[in-house]
């Protein structure tokens, strides 16, 4: 069947006749399609249209639905009452919890986990809530016998039902928190051991000239925050990206000439490069990959600020890369003449990687 619609057709119909033969054998429909779907999982590639289609469906309908109709069957009034409601509700609670604590811990000391990652594998596996309500919600739809006021007598009653409601609130809650928290201190530990490892990463800075008027700026700002050892990694380029006519490169070769004069004087070899592309950024881009560069610095034209164009080249340009820093330069007064700097740092900057190399 070539046709998407027929096969996801198909799978429901499976399911639902898997759920029917299930229940004609005496069984609770829903495990026969939980068998259905056993079997179904491994025909169908997780990456395929049909598969987007069913976990869509699945999440958007069928679950939301489930959950309502679990939900209208709680009776709050049982919460209120003092005796065997509350009494009945910590025994389901304790059980999972004990039970996870000694998985989680046996798992810490048999495979080396650190504290953070045995944390966070206790937080994303002691969730309860797809399985706990279907047995749950099989238990109490399998009626006994009858009461002598007539009521049903099910093999698992309301106040199961409401402990295992209540299970299933605070078990998600507590486990949203515990995973938070310590995917967040696993991430920052990684950014720490990046910086660290980044520290001693080679400098190479790029100088990307387009004006004349701010070649002799770019260079002075790029020979200050240099690295004081650093005295051959300094690169100057200028992307032509018109036809390869005269001018263009004339243009090009009189900008690179006039930085590395420049840099030569303060005892600095500063490399000329000069590159044809149609896309000014994909042309620096390649060159950051060339040449491994650590720190790029773009300069606008004096009287001009940031023009729509320039802020969208920015921004789905050069800001997209993470592994490099990026400075964009308006000089309004010479760097030597600037007594104050204010400097604004975000919070937690100090563990991103290149934060170093920037001090």
């Amino acid at each position: 069947m070539n046709d998407k619609i027929s096969q996801y057709i198909f799978v429901l119909v499976m399911i639902y006749l898997a759920a029917l033969l299930a229940e004609l054998a005496g069984v609770e429909a829903i495990i026969g399609a939980f068998f259905a779907g056993l079997a179904l999982n491994r025909l169908i590639p997780h990456t395929s249209s049909l598969m987007n289609r069913v976990e869509f469906v699945g999440n958007a309908i069928f679950i939301p639905f489930f959950l309502i109709s679990v939900g209208m069957l709680i009776d709050f009034k049982v919460f209120l009452k003092v005796g065997k409601p509350w009494k009945l509700q910590p025994s389901c609670l304790l059980p999972l919890s004990e039970e996870n604590i000694f998985l989680q811990l046996l798992r810490k000391r048999h495979s080396g986990f650190l504290k953070k990652k045995g944390k966070l594998i206790f937080g994303l596996s002691s969730a309860s809530a797809a399985a706990t309500l279907a047995s749950v919600m099989v238990g109490y739809n399998i009626i006994l016998s009858e009461s002598e006021t007539g009521e049903p007598i099910r093999l698992l009653n309301e106040h199961v039902l409401n402990g295992s409601i209540l299970l299933i609130l605070i078990s998600c809650t507590v486990s949203s928190f515990i995973s938070m928290s310590s995917a967040q201190k696993i991430a920052e530990q990684d950014n720490e051991e990046t910086v660290s490892g980044n520290s001693h990463e080679q400098e190479n800075i790029l100088l990307a000239l387009n004006h004349e008027t701010t070649v002799e700026k770019m260079v002075n700002l790029g020979i200050l925050i240099k690295a004081h050892s650093n005295t051959e990694n300094l690169f100057a380029l200028n992307v032509i990206n018109e036809d390869k006519n005269e001018s263009s490169v004339k243009n090009a070769e009189k900008l690179l000439h006039h930085a590395t004069d420049m840099a030569a004087a303060a005892d600095v070899k500063m490399q000329p490069l000069k590159r044809y592309d149609n896309d000014v950024v994909n042309g620096v881009n390649n060159v950051i990959k060339e040449q491994n560069i650590t720190d790029l610095i773009i300069g606008l034209e004096d009287g001009k600020g940031l023009s729509p164009s320039f802020t969208y080249n920015l921004y789905n340009g050069y800001l997209q890369r993470n592994d490099i820093s990026v400075m964009v330069y308006h000089a309004v007064q010479p760097l030597a003449t600037v007594k104050n700097h204010a400097v604004m740092i975000p919070e937690n900057a100090h563990k991103e990687a290149g934060f170093s190399m920037l001090c």
